[in-house]
């Protein structure tokens, strides 16, 4: 027995949290042995991408943090990237400081990010590493650690208080997912001026602005989307990464502009709100009728 596929017949409406991944889960690899049933559904199928709780992830209260910030602030935010640095045991370098805040899975790509942290040392950049998960991946972030103590530190397991750090102080937050639904580290980054590095899948695409001309011009820009999900796409945004961060004032700006994006739960929770009462009217019309 299927009880979600049962679910999913039998729904008036689904909902999925964002409305890229509601086309993915169509496709055979997405839908994994669903997908029949989502085509047969697609017209009741709903994408709504997901909110944070602004009361937990505000940098400018924050009591996770020595130093609170704004975009109104920023230097402020100077003061946690020292403390990132000493809680990890990295030099003070002026290169960019990468970070990734994840379940250590496949399915998060963090493999990926394992076999290419040789260019954190090429590019005098460093790479904070804060998750668990499977043995092999966290085998290959601690030998990463080793081949390059300068550049690369690896803190397996999870703390509260050393995540709210770390979107705090690290430039940038790697989320290289091969699929996400949806994703909140890339919201509480944006939130925290801490610039997203997403695969371009599912919720990650709907909520990242990627850093191309013509969005850095408009100032419109929020972080960096990479495709194909694969070594070369993620070496390829590592790189446009770091041509970004060395014009300054070009990435203070994209920094202030994720600041400004709406990560709260407003639009999603109106488009729920919308979906329901929608839902009883029609109900609550089919027993006039019956």
């Amino acid at each position: 027995l299927g009880y979600l596929k049962a679910g999913l017949i039998a729904a008036d409406k689904i909902t999925v949290v964002s409305p890229t991944y509601a086309r993915e889960i169509m496709s055979p690899e997405g839908g994994m042995g669903l997908d029949g049933v989502m085509n047969a559904r697609h017209d009741d199928v709903i994408g709504i991408v997901n909110g944070i709780d602004l009361e937990v992830w505000d940098p400018s209260c924050d009591p996770h943090l020595n130093y609170p910030f704004s975009a109104r602030t920023p230097l402020r935010r100077l003061g946690n990237r020292y403390d990132l640095l000493d809680r990890f045991g990295l030099p003070h370098r002026h290169g960019p400081v990468f970070a990734s805040v994840n379940r250590l899975t496949w399915q998060k790509g963090m493999d990926l990010l394992a076999d290419v942290a040789d260019e954190f040392f090429w590019k005098d950049g460093m790479l904070v590493v804060h998750g668990q998960g499977d043995p092999h991946i966290e085998g290959k972030f601690l030998e990463a650690a080793e081949r390059y103590p300068q550049h690369v530190s690896v803190k397996i397991g999870y703390d509260e208080s050393l995540a709210h750090l770390i979107h705090a102080g690290a430039d940038a937050m790697l989320v290289p997912s091969r699929f996400e639904p949806c994703g909140l580290t890339q919201l509480y980054a944006l939130r925290y001026g801490c610039i997203p590095i997403v695969a371009r899948t599912g919720g990650l695409s709907e909520t990242i602005i990627d850093a191309n001309d013509a969005a850095v011009h408009a100032q419109a820009a929020t972080g960096i989307q990479f495709l194909p999900i694969d070594h070369q796409g993620l070496r390829h945004a590592l790189r446009r990464a770091v041509k970004l961060y060395r014009r300054h004032r070009t990435w203070e700006r994209l920094r202030r502009q994720a600041m400004k994006t709406d990560c709260s739960w407003e639009r999603s929770a109106e488009q729920y709100c919308e979906i329901y009462s929608r839902l009883l009217n029609e109900n609550a019309e089919l027993r006039q009728t019956a």
